[in-house]
C-alpha cells in the first residue's frame, strides 16, 4: 500500500513540475473520476439552492463502498471542489478504499461547471474586514466577507443534507482548502475550532487583508482536540505570503499579471519572442501563431539571432519600422524626404522607441494612447506619467502592500503559534512547486494521512 501511495504522489508531482501559471478562470471542469468511476467508491451529487434564487452549491460525494463504522463515515470537505475533483485520480481513491476507515470525500463547489469560480469564492472564503461595507470590496471589485455565513452553511444545512445520503461521524470531520480556501480553513479554526476536527490549509493566502489572518491568530482562543495540517510551496519564496519569485506570477494577482494579461502569456512571450528571456521556449512546429517569430526575426525584438527574411517578402513594414523607429536596429534605413508616413517620427518622439530626443507633442493632439503607454508601461520612458485615479484597470497597489505586510516564513511561524495554543499542528513543505501546483500535490499527502494510512 505504501508503494502505491508513493507511486501516486510521484506521478502527480511529476505532472506538476513544469512551471504553471495561475489557473485559467474560464476553464471548465470536464470529465473527472466522478464520471469514469473508481474502484472502491461510488459518486452521488447533492444540490443546495441559493438564497433568494441566487447561485446555489453542488456537493459531489465520493462514497466508500465499504460499510461505515457504527458512528458513521469520517469525511473530508474539499473547497474549490471542482478543481479538487479534477486532481483526484482513480488510483488515489482505490488506495483510500483500502484504509481501515475509508473517508467520505465531499467536493464543495458553487453550482456551475467552472473549475474556479473566482468571484464567488472571493466572497465565501474570506472573513469580514473591519471598516464597513466599503472594506468588503477588494481591488479587483469582488465582494469579500462571506466566510461566516458560508461556515454556517457547511456545518448546518449542507451537513444535514449530506447526512440524508450517508451517515457521518461528527467527531471525524475535516475541511481542506487551497489559497483563498486556506484563508477560510484558518478563519474557521481561529473563530470556531469546534466546527471540524481537522483543518488542512494548503498555501493559504496569508497576505489577504494585509495579513488579517495573522492578527486573527493572535487573538484566537486556546483549542484542543483539533489538528492543523498546513502545507506550503517553497519555490524560492514564501508562497503563503504571496512573495513569488520574478518568474512566477503572484497569487495576489488573481490569475493575471499586474498588466492584466493572463499569467501564462508572459512565459509564452518570453519563450517565443525572446522578451526578457535567456533561453527560449521551443516553438511548436505546427504553431499557427507565426507573428511573434516573424517579429523576432525581422524586427529583432529581444533577439540575438535574426530569422532570415525572405527576399520576396511582401511585408516591408518591419524594415521601415526597424530603420525609422530603431527597433532592434543598429543602423537606420534612410527615410525618404517625401515620405507620407509621419506616424513613426511621432511614435519615436512620443514613446521614445529608439529615440534620443522627443518630438514635442501638439497640445491638441487627440491621440493620448502613447503617453499613457509611456507612463504606465515604461516603453522607453524615464519618468512615468501619473496614472489617472479613475482608470479602468484594477489597482494592484493594495495587493502589493498586503503581500509586503506578511513576513517570510509566516506559514511556519503560524504553525508554531498554533502548537502553543494546544493545536496539534504540522507544517508540510512542498519544495519546488508554484502556488497553483500545490493544490493537486497536497491531495495524495493529506488524504491518506487523514485516513490513517502510512504517508508516502
Amino acid at each position: 500500500m505504501r508503494a502505491l501511495l508513493v507511486l501516486i504522489a510521484a506521478v502527480l508531482l511529476a505532472t506538476a513540475m513544469p512551471v504553471v501559471a495561475q489557473p485559467d478562470l474560464s476553464r471548465r471542469i470536464g470529465t473527472t473520476v466522478a464520471d469514469t468511476g473508481a474502484p472502491g467508491y461510488r459518486f452521488e451529487r447533492v444540490i443546495l439552492p441559493g438564497e433568494g434564487g441566487g447561485q446555489g452549491y453542488r456537493f459531489n460525494l465520493a462514497i466508500p463502498l465499504a460499510p461505515p463504522h457504527a458512528t458513521g463515515y469520517p469525511a473530508v470537505w474539499l473547497l474549490d471542489g471542482n478543481a479538487a475533483l479534477m486532481e483526484i485520480p482513480a488510483a488515489l481513491l482505490q488506495a483510500l478504499a483500502k484504509a481501515p476507515s475509508p473517508p467520505l470525500l465531499v467536493f464543495v463547489a458553487h453550482d456551475n461547471d467552472l473549475r474556479i469560480d473566482s468571484a464567488a469564492r472571493a466572497h465565501d472564503y474570506t472573513p469580514r474586514l473591519p471598516g464597513g461595507e466599503a472594506a468588503q470590496v477588494d481591488p479587483l471589485g469582488r465582494r469579500n466577507g462571506g466566510a461566516d455565513g458560508f461556515l454556517d452553511l457547511l456545518t448546518g444545512a449542507a451537513r444535514e443534507r449530506v447526512r440524508q445520503v450517508v451517515p457521518l461521524d461528527d467527531a471525524r470531520q475535516a475541511i481542506w482548502g487551497h489559497s483563498y480556501g486556506g484563508v477560510f480553513v484558518l478563519h474557521a479554526l481561529f473563530s470556531r475550532p469546534d466546527a471540524f476536527a481537522t483543518y488542512a490549509a494548503v498555501d493559504p493566502s496569508l497576505w489577504w487583508g494585509e495579513g488579517y489572518l495573522l492578527k486573527e491568530a493572535g487573538n484566537a482562543a486556546s483549542a484542543t482536540a483539533v489538528t492543523l495540517w498546513l502545507a506550503a510551496g517553497e519555490n524560492g519564496a514564501d508562497a503563503a505570503s504571496g512573495k513569488a519569485p520574478p518568474s512566477q506570477p503572484s497569487p495576489a494577482s488573481g490569475g493575471r499579471g499586474e498588466s492584466g494579461m493572463p499569467n501564462d502569456s508572459l512565459p509564452r512571450l518570453r519563450g517565443r519572442a525572446g522578451v526578457g528571456a535567456t533561453e527560449a521556449e521551443p516553438r511548436p512546429a505546427n504553431d499557427e501563431d507565426s507573428s511573434l517569430s516573424r517579429v523576432r526575426g525581422r524586427a529583432g525584438t529581444g533577439a540575438t539571432e535574426a530569422e532570415p527574411r525572405p527576399a520576396n517578402a511582401e511585408d516591408s513594414s518591419l524594415p521601415r519600422v526597424r530603420g525609422r523607429a530603431g527597433v532592434g536596429a543598429t543602423e537606420a534605413e534612410p527615410r525618404p524626404a517625401n515620405a507620407e508616413d509621419s506616424s513613426l517620427p511621432r511614435v519615436r518622439g512620443r514613446a521614445g522607441v529608439g529615440a534620443t530626443e522627443a518630438e514635442p507633442r501638439p497640445a491638441n493632439d487627440e491621440d493620448s494612447s502613447l503617453p499613457r503607454v509611456r507612463g504606465r508601461v515604461g516603453v522607453g520612458a524615464i519618468e512615468a506619467e501619473p496614472r489617472p485615479a479613475n482608470a479602468d484597470r484594477p489597482d494592484h497597489a493594495p495587493m502589493r502592500r498586503a503581500r509586503d505586510a506578511v513576513p517570510p516564513g509566516a506559514a511556519k511561524d503560524l504553525v508554531e503559534r498554533q502548537r502553543a495554543r494546544g493545536v496539534e499542528a504540522r507544517y508540510v513543505p512542498l519544495p519546488g512547486l508554484s502556488h497553483g501546483q500545490t493544490l493537486g500535490a497536497s491531495l495524495p499527502l493529506f488524504l491518506p494521512a487523514f485516513a490513517g494510512m502510512a504517508p508516502p
